[in-house]
């Protein structure tokens, strides 16, 4: 073993690896993953001594040691130090310690406490995994940080906000490595920026004067000193080392190739005891084995503000599969790769060539409106001033989060299609509003995901043009087997705008209204979802916030869903009308309000919420004090309001409000339900009609009128049951559940019968399915059909008969005139001698409805 390959490090060594770069990570390893949780345990255990696991280094020549297990424990460790980590992830996190020892049922001994960019006061303190709750940020925003805004101050103005006596671990640590003795660590410690203020909540409730205070410290911090000093002493990490060119073999040189193969492996297994790696990401780790660096800076480039790079590769493989040159697609549609699968189809120096060739191409040429595929992409998302009608972030960023199935068929449109959208123009927005009702119907009730939706819906992507893909067509097809939730339509009989209509009693429940009825799931989607509330207020939200504030680790929200009438209002209250209590968690009553709002308005009354600064809510004094405090959030906020006369309307129009809202002023809610009822069904109303408007929804709502008889002459055509048509049901076992459809021609002395049949369903859609539609002819004599070689497996010997399965594409003219055309081209190649088959085409053309004829 080479003598720089270490036994054993201390914890200072292992805080050194990134700033010495002695220890780097393959290409194959992924970023920081732990949560805040898993620091602060971590850190518990190295102050209470418990030995930690040891590192495993991959050994290959001169080069720097890679780390191939122990980057999360590492970059923790690097963390507390207040170093740089391998991901950089110092300016998103800040370790503390609480100067305070836990309770006595705490199993902790050390209460460390860790904030992050995305909660910069910091997680629950008896439970760590959790974020604090929406009163304990306000208060804790109101309390202790000042005017600092969480999105764009520094995480040194922040501390957590549960905890006792919070100080930087990261001070100990650094008078510990210096040999400074205690009193220059007191000083260090008082010289902290938020001492005083630490020391001031803490001192609330112990109610000591300055010198108790003092003591108590000193006597604390003592404490903790020693034992943070001891630790970087005693605490040892073991380490061990593969040398992967001994791993193959010793008398062989190995090229790159094969040792990147012996680290992706050995990394696989290795991090399948630790955080584990979703499919997506051992897929991922597995590419980076065998593409080259730059491509891989390419990738997580193209990928930023839009998707996970792990979840690209996974949609962009599809892509590839679905290339003219490549063969064997196989299961081509859905988006679950095992990892197994994927490697076995990626490794070979040709395949794993290739891929990369088509990610470069897809990432870097600019083929579709001057912008490469995955710009262009975004180009047709994102809501912009130009493109108002578009996607906020959060929306379009959940599509290729939860519905790659959606993002990879509109990839699919662009490349493979040619789908190049006007910006404005009607087939656009319809594009999007198909992608939205998509995203939150289209995985019926059950369905996992969106695969199912995929392949209702496949034939019309690989044929259809762009003005009729992005239509109703592709919608009936998606309502197969009820994959696509039914829509309901605004106005109508079935109208959603008959909520306005409904007598609200104090029992009134909407949802009990819809049960049992086809819009039953439909209707919690449009009371319920939030994302439609996103849609709604994405001016806003879009203006308020840079996109980069949305990318935080352990959350994607840098806002609180507020509730616009108080939820204090009603909460443990007694005798609250069911009516009120049903639609209280609407989305009628819900906003996206940034947590700098939400510190100003508390839990007031919609009124107070939405003019703040009216005279007959404070006294002059208090007046002046809420001023001031908007007039510094206008001052940092200029891209959403200019001037404080502008206040009352801008807050209505950033809460997608109408004015009676600001009317709103409860004194009793027991007594003034009702208006609160109204206000909330309005609004939910509103915020649909808007979404309705903006992508012309109705216009994609298929209609349930579908039949097979649409297509058909209705004087040439008959069903048949079992009883009407004995001599067919003895052949073919005519079963309930089948529609059956009988015409008949006469040749010579001969009677000769069409039919038709396809499975009986309650969903009319069904119809759509793939091959669901049978036609065939049938002699009972055997007579007239006289078929060519060529044609013999269509002919049953025991009946004769003859029939093949047909798909319906949709219910749309030009579909019927396609079936009519396939089931034509299918009688001539049985190859019926030429008078009997132009009798029979002739008679099949006058059986077919005159509106479809061609």
């Amino acid at each position: 073993m080479n003598s720089i390959h270490k036994p054993i490090y201390s914890l200072r060594e292992i805080s050194q690896w990134t700033i010495n770069k002695s220890v780097s990570l393959p290409n194959i390893q992924r970023g920081f993953v732990w949560k805040p949780s898993q620091i602060e345990n971590l850190w518990d255990s190295i102050l209470r001594g418990y030995p930690l696991g040891a590192f495993v280094f991959s050994v290959n020549g001169d080069k720097a040691l890679e780390l191939l297990d122990g980057q999360q424990r590492s970059t923790a460790i690097c963390l507390g130090f207040g170093n740089e980590t391998f991901r950089h992830s110092i300016k998103s996190f800040s370790v503390f310690i609480d100067l305070i020892e836990p309770d006595y049922d705490d199993e902790r001994k050390f209460i460390v406490r860790v904030i992050t960019r995305s909660h910069p006061w910091g997680y629950s303190k008896n439970d760590n995994s959790k974020t604090l709750s929406v009163e304990a940020i306000r208060n804790a925003m109101n309390k202790n940080y000042g005017d600092s805004d969480p999105l764009v101050s520094d995480l040194d103005d922040f501390f957590p906000a549960d905890a006792k006596f919070p100080l930087p671990l990261p001070i100990f640590i650094t008078a510990a490595i210096n040999n400074r003795d205690t009193s220059e660590l007191i000083s260090d410690i008082l010289n902290w920026k938020h001492f005083e203020k630490v020391k001031s909540n803490w001192n609330s409730i112990n109610n000591l004067d300055d010198t108790q205070v003092l003591q108590y410290v000193v006597t604390n911090l003592t404490r903790i000193y020693v034992i943070v000093k001891k630790s970087l002493g005693n605490q040892k990490v073991p380490a061990l080392y593969l040398d992967l060119n001994d791993q193959t073999n010793n008398n062989i040189t190995h090229s790159n190739e094969e040792i990147a193969d012996e680290i992706e492996t050995m990394f696989v297994r290795l991090n399948a005891g630790g955080t584990p790696l979703t499919g997506e990401e051992l897929n991922y780790s597995i590419l980076k084995a065998h593409i080259s660096p730059s491509t891989q800076e390419k990738i997580e480039e193209a990928c930023k503000l839009l998707f996970k790079p792990s979840r690209f590769i996974t949609i962009a493989y599809r892509l590839y599969q679905h290339e003219d040159k490549v063969k064997g697609r196989g299961d081509a549609l859905t988006m679950r790769i095992k990892p197994k699968q994927f490697q076995r189809n990626i490794i070979g120096e040709k395949n794993a060539k290739e891929f990369e060739d088509f990610l470069v191409q897809i990432i870097g040429q600019k083929k579709y409106n001057r912008e490469s595929l995955i710009d262009y992409l975004k180009s047709v998302l994102a809501y912009s001033n130009k493109q108002t009608y578009a996607l906020p972030y959060l929306l379009y960023n959940k599509l290729s989060d939860v519905a790659p199935e959606l993002i990879f068929l509109l990839l699919y449109r662009i490349k493979n299609k040619g789908d190049i959208f006007i910006s404005g123009d009607k087939i656009h927005r319809k594009a999007l509003g198909m992608l939205c009702l998509m995203l939150w119907t289209g995985r019926g009730i059950n369905n996992k995901d969106h695969s199912k939706l995929l392949q209702n819906i496949w034939s019309l992507a690989e044929s259809e043009s762009q003005i009729d893909f992005w239509s109703s067509k592709t919608m009936e097809r998606g309502r197969i087997d009820d994959n696509l939730l039914k829509t309901q339509p605004l106005d109508g009989e079935e109208g959603i705008r008959k909520i306005k209509s409904y007598k609200i009693t104090e029992d009134f429940n909407i949802i009990k209204k819809y049960n049992n009825t086809p819009y039953e799931h439909f209707i919690w989607k449009a009371l319920f979802n939030k994302d439609l509330l996103l849609y709604s207020q994405r001016s806003f939200l879009e203006n308020f916030f840079k996109t980069a504030q949305y990318q935080l680790d352990d959350t994607n929200l840098p806002f609180d869903w507020d509730h616009i009438s108080a939820l204090n209002l009603i909460k443990r209250k007694q005798y609250i009308p069911e009516a009120l209590k049903n639609c209280y968690q609407m989305i009628g009553n819900f906003r996206a309000w940034p947590y700098a709002l939400n510190r100003m308005d508390s839990d007031n009354t919609p009124a107070r919420k939405l003019r703040p600064l009216d005279k007959g809510y404070h006294s002059e004094k208090e007046i002046l004090h809420e001023k001031h405090k908007w007039i510094s959030f206008i001052e940092r906020h200029q891209t959403v309001i200019n001037h404080i006369d502008q206040l009352d309307d801008k807050l209505l129009e950033w809460s997608f409000c109408e004015k009676e809202w600001n009317k709103c002023e409860i004194d009793n809610i027991k007594l003034d339900w009702r208006k609160i009822v109204k206000l909330i069904m309005s609004r939910n109303l509103n915020i649909l009609e808007h979404w309705y408007a903006e992508h012309f929804i109705e216009e994609l709502i298929p209609s349930d009128n579908l039949s097979i008889e649409t297509m058909l002459n209705k004087q040439r055509w008959r069903t048949l049951s079992k009883d009407n048509y004995k001599p067919v049901n003895d052949i073919f076992n005519m079963e309930d559940d089948v529609n059956w459809l009988s015409s008949s021609i006469a040749i010579g002395t001969n009677k000769i019968n069409f039919y038709l049949y396809f499975t009986r369903s309650n969903n009319p859609f069904n119809l759509l399915k793939e091959k669901e539609i049978k036609f065939g002819i049938y002699d009972g004599k055997n007579t007239v059909i006289k078929l060519a070689k060529g044609a013999q497996n269509y002919l049953n010997k025991e009946h004769i008969w003859v029939e093949n399965n047909f798909t319906l594409l949709s219910n749309s003219i030009k579909s019927y005139q396609i079936l009519g055309l396939e089931i034509k081209e299918w009688l001539q190649k049985l190859s019926f001698p030429n008078d009997i088959e132009s009798e029979l085409l002739q008679f099949l053309h006058s059986c077919f409805s005159s509106k479809i004829k061609s």
